[in-house]
């Protein structure tokens, strides 16, 4: 377990989705990141705590096949981020140095 994962109290769905959704704020245009059925209650769970928002699937411009409810598009923002290392750093983790290149 990582010692990140440690602080924020994280499950391992949680960490595995909270992961995804902040390289889809990386690497798409719109940062929207759409959770698979397997991840619903993780995602619900990091909602509920701050770590992630929910965007509505008419706002995400979505059209999914078959029930829009197993389906879930959340956002991982500049305020999710600020409350994540809080928490972090609430929960005693500390960065470590970066380690330098012998010369």
């Amino acid at each position: 377990m990582d010692e990140l994962q440690k602080a924020l109290g994280l499950r391992p769905r949680e960490w595995q989705t909270i992961g995804y959704a902040s390289r889809a704020r990386a690497l798409t245009p719109n940062g929207h990141y759409l959770c698979s059925p397997g991840q619903l209650h993780a995602a619900r769970r990091l909602i509920e705590r701050g770590f992630l928002t929910e965007i509505s699937h008419k706002q995400a411009g979505l059209i999914t096949m078959g029930d829009p409810s197993e389906w879930l598009v959340v956002k991982y923002t500049d305020k999710n981020w600020r409350k994540v290392k809080r928490a972090a750093t609430a929960g005693g983790f500390k960065r470590r140095a970066k380690r330098r290149k012998p010369v």
